[in-house]
């Protein structure tokens, strides 16, 4: 009885992590089709290939479609190439994300099946006998019978380039949209970051189950646990890349943004200045932020350059060569100067402040106070009533 609980639970959890895929994928159906999206989709496909997987063993269907076993291998090789133009689209929407413009990263699955048709072209008699014959007595035929075995195994270091790519893709968009705009909120990602630890966790406990006994690997409440992780992640990835937005509002704040991080990274060799203009573009920075202009949450490099009237690339240049802080931490700065008045001056609440400085979420007003401050807006003020003498910051 045990076991046949533990097989409908497993069913269970199969079913549902097949359905989550479908309404992910029918989702992406009607939403806007770019290119993104699709790959997104692709993601979603391949998963569906694996979760099948799951049905074909658990009801038997290899007793009638032998013809079928393994046959879901080379899809996991579009797995992470996948998710990893996904996430090139959304970071850089001039990037061409055009299918037949990426056809290099259908190599893995070109690869792996090209290993896999050996065992595919066998006769389905002979795999319908080697599939019903005890663990242990099975007489291998090389490559045959081992190139299934060599894909499972070459899939895990394959998806960890593509987990590599990606973290490098996360640190050089954080570091195009600090260079950029005054809040990132929905726009740093940082669910993919936690999403691909997940992805390498899954990829590392599938590779593991290889080299399982079958009684360990498909049974017992060890599989539902990794099953209901999978589950877990598949419904947390899909909600979140659903309600994910556009980085930029448009092409144009695409390419100036994607320009500026391009220009520090050079570190304006082309552009030297003189002392005179550096003094002089610094009070204007410093005159526009005694104004209040800090405050605005929608504030960006452009929006400043338009109100002081000195030229984005100047803007970011000099803080970020002549004061050593970049415009993102600039901003923060002076908006988290303004909170700890307010908290030291009024009764308004942490959200309170937080907005009326320019912030558009405690969470993140919470990390940029911490981060220059050393503690939370909760304990400052804390620390303001038990030491009503503290030191301004």
């Amino acid at each position: 009885m045990e076991l046949k609980l533990e097989s409908a639970i497993q069913i269970l959890l199969v079913g549902a992590s097949f359905g989550v895929c479908l309404f992910i994928l029918a989702h992406l159906w009607l939403k806007e089709r770019v290119t993104s999206v699709r790959y997104l989709g692709l993601f979603y496909g391949a998963n569906i290939a694996n979760i099948l997987d799951e049905w074909f063993w658990h009801f038997g269907v290899w007793q009638v479609a032998p013809i079928l076993t393994n046959a879901y291998l080379p899809i996991l090789y579009l797995i992470a190439p996948s998710f990893y133009l996904y996430v090139k689209g959304l970071t850089d929407p001039s990037y061409n994300n055009r299918l037949l413009a990426n056809v290099k990263h259908g190599i893995g699955f070109i690869v792996s099946f090209s290993v896999c048709v050996p065992y595919y072209a066998l006769d389905s008699d002979i795999k319908l006998a080697r599939l019903s014959a005890p663990s242990g007595t099975l007489e291998h035929l090389g490559l045959t019978t081992l190139g299934p075995t060599i894909v499972l195994l070459l899939l895990l270091p394959f998806s960890l380039c593509y987990v590599i790519a990606i973290v490098k893709l996360l640190a050089q968009h954080l570091n195009t949209i600090k260079s950029y705009f005054s809040n990132i909120d929905n726009r740093n990602l940082s669910w993919i970051r936690w999403s691909i630890i997940a992805l390498c966790i899954a990829f590392a406990v599938s590779t593991i189950r290889i080299f399982l006994p079958e009684r360990l690997s498909e049974e017992g409440w060890h599989n539902i646990f990794f099953l209901t992780f999978e589950l877990f992640w598949l419904v947390i990835v899909g909600v979140l890349s659903i309600t994910q937005g556009p980085i930029y509002k448009s092409e144009i704040e695409s390419e100036r943004a994607l320009l500026c991080a391009d220009k520090q990274q050079g570190k304006y060799q082309n552009s030297p200045m003189q002392y005179s203009d550096i003094e002089r573009i610094k009070n204007k920075l410093n005159a526009a932020m005694a104004d209040g202009f800090y405050k605005d949450p929608n504030l960006t490099l452009r929006k400043l350059s338009d109100l002081t009237g000195i030229a984005e690339i100047r803007i970011s240049q000099v803080l970020n060569t002549a004061m050593n802080i970049g415009f993102y931490d600039f901003i923060n700065s002076w908006r988290i100067k303004a909170a700890c008045k307010s908290i030291e001056q009024s009764e308004h609440t942490i959200l309170e402040v937080a907005f009326e400085v320019g912030f558009n979420s405690r969470s993140t007003f919470n990390q940029a106070f911490k981060k220059h401050v050393g503690n939370t807006p909760s304990a400052y003020r804390k620390q303001l009533i038990t030491e009503p003498n503290a030191s301004e910051i």
